[in-house]
């Protein structure tokens, strides 16, 4: 598989794509991390996450649980098939719980 783009070479060159549907925690996200130089992208649903991570190839990406179209896990599984990119579960769900094995076998 060849990359869309080079290999970054520092922070500058960098790229995160947050998939989040709260315009709120985008906004934050987006502010603390271009203050640190990284490029972001930004998806406001898990099918805009699906391919903004296949057309951008972020290094990151930062990934909400509580999606509108879809569970957040259900978006790993289908990126995990062809790409083993990190990913971080970023969620702000209140004091509902998850079964760590659940999130455990695609988040590796």
């Amino acid at each position: 598989m060849d990359p869309v783009r080079p290999i970054p070479s520092s922070p500058a060159s960098r790229w995160i794509l947050f998939v989040e549907d709260e315009r709120g925690v985008r906004w934050l996200l987006r502010l603390i991390l271009e203050k640190e130089a990284y490029h972001c992208e930004e998806a406001t649903n898990a099918q805009e996450g699906l391919l903004q991570t296949a057309q951008f190839r972020p290094d990151l990406v930062l990934l909400d649980l509580g999606l509108p179209d879809l569970d957040g896990m259900q978006l790993v599984k289908p990126i995990r098939e062809w790409s083993r990119l990190p990913m971080m579960i970023v969620t702000v769900a209140g004091p509902r719980r998850r079964n760590d094995s659940t999130i455990g076998p695609w988040c590796r």
